[in-house]
C-alpha cells in the first residue's frame, strides 16, 4: 500500500470571481454581485457550458 500525500496549508483567504478578500468578497456578496459570465470562448470551443467565474488576481503578490 502506497502512503498517503502530506498536505501542507500554508494561508487561508478567498479568491474568487467576485473578487479577492474577505472585504471585497463580503462587499460584492451585499450587493448582490455574480462572477459568473457568459464565454464567448467557451461557445466557440464547443463547451456545453458558456458560462464562468473567471478570478481576476495576482496571486504572486506577497
Amino acid at each position: 500500500m502506497s502512503e498517503i500525500p502530506r498536505v501542507v496549508v500554508t494561508g487561508i483567504g478567498i479568491v474568487s470571481s467576485v473578487g479577492v478578500g474577505c472585504n471585497a468578497v463580503s462587499e460584492a456578496l451585499r450587493k448582490g454581485q455574480s462572477g459568473i459570465r457568459f464565454s464567448q470562448a467557451y461557445a466557440d470551443l464547443g463547451f456545453r457550458s458558456h458560462i464562468h467565474g473567471d478570478i481576476e488576481a495576482d496571486l504572486d503578490q506577497q
